[in-house]
């Protein structure tokens, strides 16, 4: 509703109504975006930082390291060794 269209108390009360819907659905998208930003902050921050070629050709060399590799797999076979250790104690 336009303001030179309030001629009277009732239209000032539909004015202000349409106000409080429009403040609603602006924040309920300002918290979408909020949680979208939450969610993904780390990830585009990378993304902006460092070249799409140079993270592929990270990626690429990390999987393709044998020291890496063997490092991850004993830090899975500790976990879920510690992990077995714990489920028996707690039965």
């Amino acid at each position: 509703m336009e303001i030179e269209n309030i001629v009277n108390a009732e239209t000032l009360d539909k004015a202000i109504a349409e106000q409080e819907l429009q403040v609603k659905i602006l924040e309920q998208e300002l918290d979408k975006s909020v949680e979208y930003l939450q969610q993904h902050f780390v990830t585009m921050m990378l993304r902006s930082m460092i070249p799409k070629s140079a993270i592929e050709t990270g990626i690429t060399e990390i999987l393709n390291n044998e020291k890496l590799k063997d490092g991850v797999s004993r830090l899975v076979n500790t976990v879920t060794d510690f992990t077995n250790k714990f489920r028996k104690k707690q039965e």
